[in-house]
């Protein structure tokens, strides 16, 4: 009986048809009741696996791929290891059932310093990397799931080995830098070829913030002052002290991105008057940056002694943007201790202070004038007190209301056009003071 003869060929690539050494083939026989062939064998060296002697028919050739195989090789189209084909073999006659396998990639990730001056954004200094150098200890990803090594001593990262190759197509490339404050200045992609084990080059620099804070002439500041130094999108905050040897500057290694720098200071202490006065409400406001407002407080003292225990402390009320306030109300009896007539608030928010002027502290004065008619009369006056001091008012309507400095008595009043006529009081009783002219 005739006999026949079927070939099996698994090349690497239609390109260069390197053959592919070590793939089960099986070669069965088809159209009776049963499937039926010689044992299955191996691809030998040249990547083929011969089977002579065969009855004439119809055979299906499989050929599959094994574990290790299925991770540097695919059929095309399918991540399957199987592949199969079906022919008719007539007598004497010999088949080639050829089988492609495309190679898959496995390209390799290095990662290098770049810190020219240029790169850093400022002069090189002792400390920052060599350019050119491998960093090692980056972690590699490709897209979310395509895992590599950490970069090696000679910055170089490979596909897992347990990691099947990859396919021709753009792959994103993931670094994640530990410590976190260095920046990837490369494109983040790479084009991946058939089989290719090129070496694709990543370049990441230092990154680093400075803030430079200068005083009014423009110079350096060399004050020292608490500050609180924001990340990007507010997830993690920093404090410190910014000291004076450090004349105004700070300096961090961080990960790429928004800062926000603010001094804690408070500055610009304010009244809203120009003299408190008693059982009025004058607001205090004080300018305020890197500060919470729990954290700031008001302390009334004496205006010529604002040290010791203050005569009143207040939180503040309100921040507005960088101003902060609160309403306060003079009470005769928390100042009755005031020797100097005039009162000082001293802004306060940890290690930050600012001190505000001096006002004087008032009283309002309800004075009546009336004619021989008993009816209200106009009339210019001043006012005299017992230390020599003057204020010059006027009874429109008849009634004139002068702001009186705290502990000052009035002793006389002269009305102006009265031929020189004064009113002389002896004492003061309550607020309201009232004479007639005769």
């Amino acid at each position: 009986m005739a006999k026949c003869e079927v070939s099996v060929y698994v090349s690497i690539d239609a390109e260069s048809r390197p053959g592919l050494k070590g793939v089960p083939t099986k070669v069965l026989k088809t159209g009776g009741e049963s499937e039926t062939g010689p044992p299955g064998k191996p691809t030998d060296a040249e990547g083929t696996a011969h089977y002579p002697g065969l009855q004439v028919g119809t055979y299906k050739v499989t050929v599959t791929l094994t574990a290790d195989q299925l991770k540097d090789f695919a059929w095309p189209g399918t991540d399957e290891a199987l592949a199969e084909d079906s022919k008719n073999v007539g007598a004497l006659e010999s088949k080639l059932f050829p089988f492609v396998v495309d190679p898959l990639a496995r390209p390799k990730i290095k990662v290098v310093w770049t810190a020219t001056e240029e790169a850093l954004g400022r002069p090189r200094e002792e400390g920052d990397p060599e350019d050119g150098k491998a960093v090692p200890g980056i972690h590699v990803k490709l897209g979310e799931a395509i895992n590599y090594s950490d970069t090696n001593g000679e910055g170089i990262a490979e596909l897992a080995k347990d990691q099947k190759g990859l396919r021709p197509g753009d792959y994103a490339v993931n670094l994640t830098f530990e410590p976190d404050h260095l920046e990837l200045i490369d494109g983040r992609s790479i084009p991946v070829a058939k089989g290719s084990k090129e070496v694709e080059t990543f370049h990441v620099r230092p990154c680093w913030v400075e803030f430079a804070v200068l005083d009014q002439a423009k110079k350096a500041w060399e004050g020292e002052a608490d500050f609180v130094l924001t990340y990007p999108e507010g997830k993690k905050t920093e404090t410190g002290t910014l000291t004076s040897d450090k004349k105004g500057k700070l300096r961090r290694a961080v990960p790429p991105g928004a800062y926000k720098f603010a001094l804690k200071l408070l500055y610009e202490a304010k009244w809203t008057a120009a003299s408190a006065e008693i059982e009025k409400p004058i607001t205090l406001r004080v300018q305020a940056t890197g500060h919470e407002l729990g954290d700031i407080e008001f302390d009334i003292f004496d205006g010529c002694s604002p040290t010791g225990a203050a005569l009143e402390t207040i939180k503040a009320a309100a921040l507005n943007g960088t101003e902060a306030e609160v309403a306060w109300t003079p009470k005769a009896a928390k100042l009755a201790a005031v020797s100097s007539g005039t009162v000082r608030f001293i802004a306060k928010a940890g290690k930050s202070k600012a001190v505000s002027e001096a006002i004087p502290i008032t009283v309002e004065r309800v004075i009546k004038v009336t004619g021989t008619d008993d009816l209200p009369f106009k009339v210019d006056m001043t006012l005299y007190f017992g230390d020599g001091d003057t204020i010059a008012v006027s009874s429109d309507g008849g009634e004139a209301k002068p702001q009186v400095p705290l502990g000052k008595q009035i002793v006389a009043i002269e009305l102006a056009g009265q031929a020189g006529r004064i009113a002389g009081f002896s004492n003061e009783v309550g607020p309201l003071s009232t004479f007639f002219l005769s």
